[in-house]
C-alpha cells in the first residue's frame, strides 16, 4: 500500500514502523535503523521545524491527534509528500506518553495543487499585463477572477470583487454608485440587456 502505520513510545523514545514506510520511500525494508532520528533525518529541512514544533505545541496544548503534510527524502534522492496523523495517547495525569499514527503518500495529489496554483499565478500575471478589462464569471454567474483594469473600469471596489460576487451584485452595486443611468435603476433589466447581449 501506499501508507505505513507506525509508533512512537514519547518516555522511552522507542520507535517501530510497519514495512510499507521504507517501500514508499524506496528503501529495502531493512535498511533504516528504527529509530526516531532516521525518521527526522529523512524529513525536508524546509519542513523539519514546522514539523517539530507543530508536533510540540499539539502535545503541550492536550490535542488528541495532528495532522501535518510535508516532504521526504526517498532513496533517490528526491522528495516525496506525505500526509501524516498521529493520535495521542496520554497517562491519567494527561502527559503524552505516545503517539501512534498512520503517513501516506500524498504526492500525487499534492503536486498537483501546487501545478494548478503554479498555472493560476501564469494566469494572473498575464491578466495583468494587458490593456483590456477581463473578468470572468461561472455558469452561476459568479466572479471567478478578474485584472486591476477591470477594477478600474468597473469602478468597484477591489475588496468587493475578491468576494466573488454574481454578476447581478456587481450590477446592483454599479446601479448604487450611478451607473447605468441611461437604462434604469433596475439592476435585474441590466442584468437581463447583457445576458440578451452575451447570447
Amino acid at each position: 500500500t501506499r501508507s505505513s502505520v507506525w509508533d512512537l513510545n514519547l518516555r522511552s523514545g522507542e520507535m517501530w514502523w510497519s514495512s510499507e514506510f521504507p517501500l514508499m520511500l524506496g528503501y529495502p525494508p531493512d535498511e533504516l535503523a528504527m529509530v526516531r532520528d532516521t525518521w527526522e533525518s529523512l524529513i525536508h529541512p524546509d519542513d523539519l521545524t514546522l514539523v517539530s514544533s507543530s508536533g510540540q505545541r499539539d502535545l503541550e496544548i492536550g490535542s488528541a491527534s495532528w495532522r501535518m503534510t510535508y516532504r521526504m527524502r526517498r532513496r533517490d534522492g528526491g522528495w516525496l509528500w506525505v500526509e501524516d496523523q498521529a493520535t495521542v495517547q496520554r497517562d491519567p495525569q494527561g502527559q503524552a506518553i505516545r503517539l501512534t499514527g498512520v503517513i501516506a503518500d500524498v504526492d500525487q495529489r499534492v503536486s498537483a495543487v501546487i501545478e494548478l496554483d503554479r498555472e493560476r499565478s501564469i494566469l494572473q500575471a498575464t491578466l495583468e499585463n494587458v490593456d483590456q478589462g477581463i473578468v470572468m464569471y461561472d455558469r452561476d454567474h459568479r466572479l471567478v477572477t478578474f485584472n486591476r483594469r477591470a477594477v478600474d473600469l468597473l469602478r468597484v471596489p477591489i475588496a468587493f470583487l475578491v468576494d466573488h460576487p454574481t454578476f447581478e451584485q456587481v450590477t446592483e452595486f454599479q446601479v448604487r454608485q450611478g451607473e447605468y443611468a441611461e437604462y434604469g435603476h433596475d439592476p435585474t433589466q441590466i442584468c437581463e440587456r447583457w445576458r440578451d447581449l452575451a447570447t
